[in-house]
């Protein structure tokens, strides 16, 4: 069984649910970090802490006192141990602006959600097929003040990976609105 955490509250995955008018759920008001986990504890924490601090100052939302680096460690790590996760694994947390609202935030008190996912492979492994690319053509991503961060609004690359899919390739290749390549 694989456990979570929502916003202190640690629960079994399948029993947490999305609050009623959750920004993050409505208008994709939040940052989040995708973490890997190698030997059950995660890896470039302080990296990935401080980019999310960043976004989410950039967002105006604001962190909580006690959620720190220390305490994302303490609680990924806790989840990692009630979910059987001592080897390879993938842990995602989000630092959302809390319900209220409609475009306008009636506060802009940060919550947060830490969730963990095993994966088969403990160690970074090298692909010796290599993988068949594209660039995607559809949409060309803006560089913004917001482009360092990972915000909530990934549609550009949902539809880029449904592209991808349906074309038979591994993945496509975003591009920015000056035809320079950014990410995949």
């Amino acid at each position: 069984m694989l456990y979570v955490n929502n916003n202190g509250k640690v629960l079994p995955r399948e029993s947490s649910q999305i609050v009623a008018g959750s920004r993050a759920f409505l208008y994709g008001d939040g940052v989040f970090e995708s973490i890997r986990i190698l030997h059950g504890k995660p890896i470039h924490l302080t990296a990935h802490w401080l980019r999310m601090k960043r976004g989410a100052e950039a967002l105006c939302i604001e962190i909580p006192d006690f959620f720190d680096e220390t305490f994302l460690l303490k609680h990924i790590q806790e989840l990692c141990e009630l979910s059987k996760i001592f080897t390879g694994g993938r842990c995602r947390v989000s630092l959302d602006r809390m319900e209220g609202g409609l475009y306008k935030p009636e506060k802009n008190t940060g919550v947060f959600f830490i969730e963990v996912m095993p994966l088969e492979e403990n160690e970074f492994q090298l692909n010796y097929k290599g993988l068949e690319v594209d660039i995607y053509k559809q949409v060309k991503l803006q560089k913004t003040f917001l482009s360092p961060f990972k915000t909530k609004n990934g549609i550009v690359k949902v539809m880029a990976a449904i592209h991808a899919s349906q074309q038979g390739l591994d993945d496509f290749i975003l591009q920015s609105d000056k035809g320079n390549i950014i990410e995949t």
